[in-house]
């Protein structure tokens, strides 16, 4: 009999499609990315002068994940207390494919349903050449960058080579969310934590990401390194609603075979 195989991991489908998985879980490991990097830069900056107003770089911000990143941090932008931790007047910097200012502005009313100018401070560039900059003095160096510039089945980019890591600043928090297409960041290891010397070039310490906060002098590290994070496994963290996304593709899919079945079945008989 004919059977038919649906793998939901490389689907190539619209976002809005109720069978696309993987959308919903590039949803919760956006905002989950974010949390854990806000965690993560509040410890290190409690450790260290000058980490606090550190800038929040979101590479791939229109894609799936990058967008529910940059939407947790509005969330906890309004949840926290006046002059608390975030203050975003001084830290969003949204890398984006377009290469014009008109196209950044029309893409991000449409992404997010605002006008970029509501968004006291957020600042938009085109990706290439925000990276072109990070080896010239003029510009800050970012305390957390979340890339997520991905597209499913095809090699991820490395945007951050060797080279450019080496002109951040110690106590920088990357998070690569790219890493099932390849990564976006040198050195990034799939479910890895990875301590990088920007001044020796070196690679200090590679540690599992899920014993990663049982380090005891993590923090102590970052004093002289940058941190890149691989968390391939972010929805395990919420089960229910991972459970929950993909139940609902699942049932999409069994509920369209079952369709094409019976419409082939009466086809057959007529």
């Amino acid at each position: 009999k004919e059977c038919r195989s649906i793998d939901l991991s490389i689907l190539k489908l619209p976002p809005d499609h109720p069978g696309n998985a993987i959308v919903s879980m590039s949803r919760l490991a956006g905002k989950l990315a974010m949390d854990e990097a806000l965690q993560l830069q509040a410890t290190v900056a409690s450790s260290f002068a000058g980490r606090r107003n550190s800038p929040i770089v979101v590479l791939g911000a229109f894609g799936v994940a990058g967008k529910s990143a940059v939407q947790r941090l509005f969330e906890s932008i309004e949840k926290q207390p006046k002059g608390g931790q975030i203050d975003l007047a001084r830290q969003l910097h949204l890398l984006v494919r377009e290469q014009t200012e008109e196209h950044r502005d029309a893409r991000f009313k449409e992404v997010f349903g605002l006008s970029v100018m509501d968004v006291s401070g957020c600042q938009m560039f085109q990706t290439d050449r925000y990276i072109e900059l990070l080896t010239s003095e003029a510009i800050s160096k970012p305390g957390i960058w979340i890339s997520s510039a991905r597209i499913p089945g095809k090699q991820g980019e490395k945007f951050i080579t060797e080279q450019i890591l080496k002109c951040f600043n110690p106590g920088t928090i990357m998070l690569d969310l790219a890493m099932v297409e390849g990564g976006n960041v040198a050195y990034s290891k799939g479910d890895r934590t990875v301590f990088f010397n920007a001044r020796t070039g070196l690679v200090e310490q590679t540690l599992e990401s899920d014993g990663f906060f049982k380090s005891e002098n993590w923090v102590e590290k970052m004093e002289e390194c940058l941190l890149i994070r691989s968390v391939t496994g972010y929805p395990k963290r919420v089960p229910k609603e991972a459970s929950e996304a993909v139940s609902s593709a699942t049932r999409y899919w069994i509920s369209d075979c079952v369709a094409s079945a019976e419409s082939t079945a009466v086809g057959a008989e007529e």
